[in-house]
């Protein structure tokens, strides 16, 4: 979600500083000034606003600046149900918030549009996405889902495209110490192989590492040849061996994908840390993110369990 609280916080910036706020109110005023002060105690100022007696739209107005304003965007799509409630009470115009009932609307698809997208439901995703740009393309556009419906559809080409490939088995890597062997020959006689791609500039991966360590460890005993596969471009060996001694990685097997990006370029790895499970004639069974619910599904079908489901 940091991409979507970056973009947040510049369209905040952007209605706050771009076009100045109301100054009929001044109860309205200084909370709003509360709200995109993030050094304020914003939940005093409300409280506060609540005692005079300050309107209810400009309580959840101000409720949704702070949001904004802090990034906390999970926050923000629970107060979606108070933005529903809104009525035709909500005050629109030039130097608020929203500027119309419209674009208030927009606002709210968009935030189902984010939470269809977390939840999986991709037809409501693409129908929010459609809903919350001819309503508020600004909003649309700023929570980065022009950028989802782009991830979207690339995901589903590159799943369509896995269904029928096959990975050469006779395709060789080396590892850090020099050995060159086929994916084949590196799978020694396991049922199952689970490569993790990862870089040595990419912090998530880093983070990730004992993860990989533990799923070395357990799924080695279950049938499944798990390693590590480095894609560093530059200084690949050097680097791959430095980020093995510090996160103590040594009982894994620490591969090189060659050239930097051979391998995980046939299996379309556009982003890392990635996790790919392959069958013993090249089978794509999993081509996802290490932490996704879906790789323990796809190594349960196969009779697999990771540790803890």
């Amino acid at each position: 979600m940091n991409r979507f609280l970056f973009r947040i916080s510049f369209c905040l910036a952007f209605v706050f500083f771009g076009q100045g706020l109301v100054a009929s109110d001044k109860s309205y005023d200084a909370l709003m000034g509360s709200a995109k002060d993030q050094s304020t105690d914003f939940e005093a100022a409300l409280a506060a606003a609540e005692e005079e007696g300050l309107a209810t739209d400009w309580l959840l107005e101000a409720r949704i600046v702070r949001q904004l304003s802090t990034g906390n965007f999970e926050e923000l799509l629970a107060l979606l149900p108070e933005v529903d409630q809104a009525g035709d009470d909500f005050r629109f115009g030039i130097g608020r918030t929203f500027i119309s009932r419209m674009q208030l609307e927009g606002f709210a698809d968009a935030l189902r549009c984010i939470k269809a997208y977390q939840a999986g439901d991709y037809d409501q995703f693409v129908d929010y996405a459609v809903a919350s740009y001819r309503k508020a393309p600004y909003f649309n556009q700023a929570f980065g889902i022009g950028e989802l419906l782009n991830r979207y559809r690339y995901e589903q080409v590159q799943e369509l495209a896995m269904q029928d490939f096959s990975v050469p088995m006779d395709m060789k890597l080396a590892n850090v110490e020099g050995e060159t062997r086929t994916l084949s020959e590196w799978m020694e006689g396991k049922d199952y192989m689970l490569v993790d791609f990862w870089a040595s500039w990419c912090s998530p991966c880093i983070r990730l590492m004992p993860s990989l360590r533990e799923k070395a460890t357990s799924l080695s005993e279950q049938g499944v040849f798990v390693a590590g596969i480095n894609t560093d471009r530059d200084d690949q060996l050097n680097n791959a061996v430095k980020v093995r001694e510090r996160q103590e990685m040594q009982d894994v097997p620490w591969l090189l994908d060659s050239n930097g990006g051979d391998l995980s370029g046939l299996l379309m790895v556009d982003s890392i840390p990635r996790m790919v499970l392959l069958d013993p004639e090249g089978k794509v069974l999993y081509n996802g993110h290490p932490a996704d619910p879906a790789l323990g599904e796809a190594l349960a079908e196969v009779g697999v369990a990771l540790a803890g489901h």
